[in-house]
């Protein structure tokens, strides 16, 4: 999408999003409805049809109605982005090929294991036979060994040299006590330093001593992430010297890994299971950028506060119908060459009302679409409002029909002429439409000037499930063109 293409989409967003937020205050302050939010972000979602599962072509919809006359050919692919990849990191085990130096495999096992424990003590160590081939820059590395350490000790969990005479400079040292980290690296390019990570009192007061707990220490370039027993820890740092001390207490499942390992995978590390999250959950963050993104979740972010650079977890050729409650308004889905596809949004509770349902396409609107609800969590739907280029045509309606009763049902005609991309289309469950609109009027009931008397309307908001079916097309010429496609599926209520 173009820089012009983004400006004018997020400038549309932005006019919807003011008319939402003038009609909300102005409501509220009247003392009807409370805060509403968007019910349908990050929520279940699936559709019937999705291009991606194999390689497909389509043509690119723009606003401008010329990019429906010819046919800028695009791919539809899912994949994930080149450096996430979807396989479980796979460690090497210092410990399996190694001399042992005074060191005993006679301790109690961790935790969910029935190997004996490595018991150090006294000028004692294991020397790896074996280690991987490590970049250090990108994809980094990553440490991780289950501890339990004795009481009060400062020692050295492991340290790296170099094999370059004659000075067999020290490339890595991790130093820990009480669960305060002190990790001395040098990095192939810069300055070496020590890096002190001390705990915060409220992890601190968590960790006892003389228990088994996961440490794993990520490295990429001059960053590096702590976590303990798969949880990232929040620390404050400084920069000093340091020297070497023995370690004292059981090591067990003693692991290096040839990339810096993301935070899921330093749970799934801990837990066995990577963390679901919400778009593609199989896609990994690439060892840069760590960090899931909870605003945005298909991308990731860099484990520092503060910094705003993201990066996606699917390639841009990736389209799935998450993409239209993701939060992300850059995003679309798209629907693989066809006439019919069907979305359904599971709220995830039962009892909400919704005030507003608001779609913006990627692509021309579809030519007719059906919007429907459901009361029982998915198991039933019924109609709840009905959009037509021609309503006759496509539903046996009268364009712009009358609505007797609160909870009647009509068909509401396209406003022309109709845009080739970002268009919108906005259901209003009770508010009135704008001024001069040949949409009729909902009523709240005889004798009744508001929502809250108007037992019908007020069961008119309620839905467990929304559901859209799109049928055929409209304005397309090129059969490329022939595709449903959704920037953004908004459903405000509380």
């Amino acid at each position: 999408m173009g820089l012009n293409t983004r400006w004018k989409f997020q400038r549309k967003l932005m006019y919807v999003f003011i008319l939402l937020v003038w009609h909300l205050s102005s409501t509220h302050s009247a003392g009807y409805f409370p805060k509403l939010v968007d019910l349908a972000v990050l929520k279940p979602i699936t559709s019937t049809s999705t291009c991606g599962e194999t390689s497909s072509k389509y043509c690119q919809s723009l606003s401008r109605a010329t990019s429906l006359q010819t046919c800028v050919e695009k791919t539809c692919k899912f994949d994930c982005c080149t450096n996430c990849g979807s396989a479980r990191p796979v460690p090497i085990d210092l410990a399996q090929s190694s001399n042992k130096v005074r060191v005993t495999q006679d301790g109690d096992p961790r935790n969910g294991s029935i190997v004996r424990s490595f018991r150090f003590q006294g000028d004692s160590y294991i020397q790896p036979l074996r280690m991987p081939t490590i970049n250090y820059v990108d994809p980094g590395f990553t440490i991780s060994v289950w501890i339990k350490q004795k009481q009060g000790n400062k020692g050295t969990i492991i340290s790296k040299d170099e094999s370059i005479a004659p000075n067999f400079a020290n490339v890595l040292q991790l130093v820990i006590q009480d669960y305060n980290l002190k990790f001395y690296y040098r990095p192939a390019t810069g300055n070496a330093s020590v890096a002190s990570y001390t705990l915060l009192q409220s992890q601190s007061e968590k960790l006892q001593p003389d228990e088994w707990h996961l440490i794993t220490v990520a490295v990429i370039n001059k960053g590096l992430s702590y976590y303990i027993d798969g949880s990232g820890v929040r620390i404050g740092q400084k920069y000093g010297g340091d020297a070497e001390w023995q370690y004292e207490g059981l090591m067990q499942d003693i692991l290096i890994y040839n990339k810096a390992l993301t935070n899921r995978e330093a749970i799934e590390a801990f837990t066995g299971v990577l963390p679901s999250v919400y778009v593609a959950s199989h896609c990994r963050c690439p060892p840069t950028h760590p960090k899931i993104n909870v605003a945005e979740p298909a991308k990731c972010l860099k484990n520092v506060e503060g910094d705003l650079d993201t990066v996606s977890r699917l390639k841009d050729t990736a389209h799935p119908i998450e993409f239209a409650t993701d939060g992300d308004t850059l995003s679309f889905w798209l629907s693989e060459i066809t006439q019919n596809a069907t979305i359904d949004i599971n709220l995830s509770y039962t009892g909400l009302q919704v005030f507003y349902v608001v779609l913006t396409f990627y692509g021309p609107v579809p030519g007719a679409l059906k919007i429907q609800r459901s009361l029982d969590n998915g198991h039933t739907f019924q109609p709840w409002q009905y959009f037509a280029e021609d309503c006759k045509t496509s539903f046996n309606l009268d364009n712009n029909g009358p609505l007797n009763w609160p909870d009647s049902v009509n068909c509401v005609q396209y406003v022309k002429p109709l845009l080739s991309s970002s268009g919108v289309l906005t259901f209003q469950t009770e508010y009135p439409p704008p001024s001069g609109s040949n949409i009729p009027v909902r009523p709240f009931n005889q004798d009744c000037s508001n929502l809250y008397c108007s037992t019908r309307l007020l069961q008119f908001l309620k839905a467990t499930h929304v559901k859209f079916d799109f049928y055929n097309h409209t304005l397309v010429q090129n059969p490329r063109h022939r595709y449903f496609g959704l920037q953004r599926i908004l459903v405000t209520g509380r």
